[in-house]
């Protein structure tokens, strides 16, 4: 598809969180049936860090024909989540993949782990346990339907924390770790290390040269 860039954002959420739509490459067939308009040119795209605003995420999805067969967290800060349990109520389809080392942040009891965590912001973002996860990711895996796309485990601003690498189109989302402008993560809040942080920004230092970034902000 021509008239989009590999890579789209929208700012959502009362912090301005970079949510990110990503095109697959390959048209595949959809199942139409999970649609209400049975458009045959349906774009199958992967969200990432739905952060909140769910209307604005699903009036852009809708407008751009795109169906949300997965959504990835780079990890589960109520900034970068707010908006996942109505985005997957509405596309029943979805799902949902993190790193293993936050899966207790989705699913049963997710929202009084969440307060337990940030209790400073929590509650008012989120309002419900979140849905379970589909996928747990780990260290080079692989997004399921969007191969060209690696996980990367980079720890250090929370304990789940990943970044996404397209190393063909050398791009990179990277979460709350790295930041475009030389920029990184906070490590003060729940789960938060600095040391490891600091290994992830020096493994992550020859990608953030050649590829273009794309933040959590």
């Amino acid at each position: 598809n021509n008239n989009m860039n590999d890579v789209v954002c929208l700012k959502t959420g009362s912090f301005d969180s970079n949510t990110y739509f990503v095109l697959q490459n390959k048209i595949s067939s959809v199942n139409i049936n999970s649609c209400q308009n049975s458009k045959s040119d349906l774009k199958n795209a992967f969200i990432v860090d739905p952060g909140g605003d769910d209307q604005t995420i699903i009036n852009f999805l809708e407008q751009n024909n795109i169906n949300p067969i997965l959504c990835v967290l780079t990890h589960a800060h109520p900034d970068h989540v707010g908006a996942l349990s109505k985005l997957k109520s509405k596309y029943k389809n979805m799902k949902i993949a993190a790193h293993k080392n936050e899966a207790e942040f989705y699913g049963q009891h997710s929202l009084q782990k969440h307060i337990l965590a940030i209790p400073e912001l929590s509650p008012y973002i989120l309002h419900e346990d979140l849905p379970k996860l589909d996928i747990l990711l780990e260290e080079n895996a692989v997004l399921p339907d969007f191969s060209e796309w690696k996980v990367l485990h980079t720890p250090g601003h929370s304990p789940g924390s990943i970044c996404l690498l397209n190393e063909e189109k050398k791009l990179l989302i990277s979460g709350d770790t790295a930041f475009d402008d030389g920029a990184y993560g906070r490590t003060d809040l729940y789960g938060g290390d600095e040391q490891e942080l600091a290994d992830s920004l020096i493994r992550l230092a020859p990608l953030l040269e050649t590829c273009k970034i794309y933040s959590g902000h």
